[in-house]
């Protein structure tokens, strides 16, 4: 999953997560802190965080597995389910962003072997419909992702930072040369045959 920063559970130094112990600990989005880090549950083996504990400011001890706690800037952040589920979402995106990428440049690739002769018109129309048939199902999820994502952001009013904001506009960027039209044509000849 993409998060900027540092999940705890990505940590296995010992020293490292003793030294986060103390620390106030924010939720996304606010400035006031809701407790300390109160204690880190250790793993003797694998030197990895296995349960956090944060004392609120009422006092409270809230357990919180490490997976939620995020180390960023010198900060430590919950991390909201709702958060971690559109970034799980983002995550997906930006692979559907590479693979579309990757089916661009063979398809290139496969153009240029049937400009220069190296392959015939079968094997090329062949493998040019297997790489589309990919590329367009890519696309539609990719178009219904983003849609997903957009209805998501709004319905639990997630704050994104900055870096996420970022991430987001680059591979929305790099998805321009796919969505937003698929065209119908494409579509049900694709889902004819």
């Amino acid at each position: 999953m993409y998060t900027k920063g540092v999940l705890l559970s990505e940590i296995n130094d010992r020293r490292l997560l003793e030294r986060l112990i103390g620390k106030e600990v924010y939720r996304q989005g606010q400035e006031e802190p809701l407790g300390k880090l109160y204690k880190i549950f250790i793993s003797k083996k694998s030197k990895q965080p296995l349960k956090v504990f944060v004392l609120s400011k009422k006092g409270e001890r809230l357990e919180l597995p490490p997976e939620r706690i995020r180390v960023e800037s010198g900060r430590v952040y919950i991390v909201s389910e709702e958060l971690e589920t559109f970034l799980e979402g983002v995550e997906r995106l930006e692979y559907i962003s590479r693979e579309l990428k990757l089916l661009r440049n063979e398809i290139l690739e496969l153009d240029e072997k049937v400009i220069s002769g190296a392959i015939s018109w079968e094997v090329f129309a062949e493998k040019r419909r297997a790489l589309e048939e990919r590329r367009i199902l890519l696309k539609l999820e990719a178009f219904q992702l983003v849609e997903a994502l957009r209805g998501y952001a709004e319905a639990y009013k997630l704050n994104l930072s900055e870096e996420e904001e970022k991430l987001l506009a680059k591979i929305l960027d790099s998805l321009v040369y796919d969505l937003p039209v698929v065209s119908l044509e494409k579509l049900l000849r694709l889902f004819k045959d």
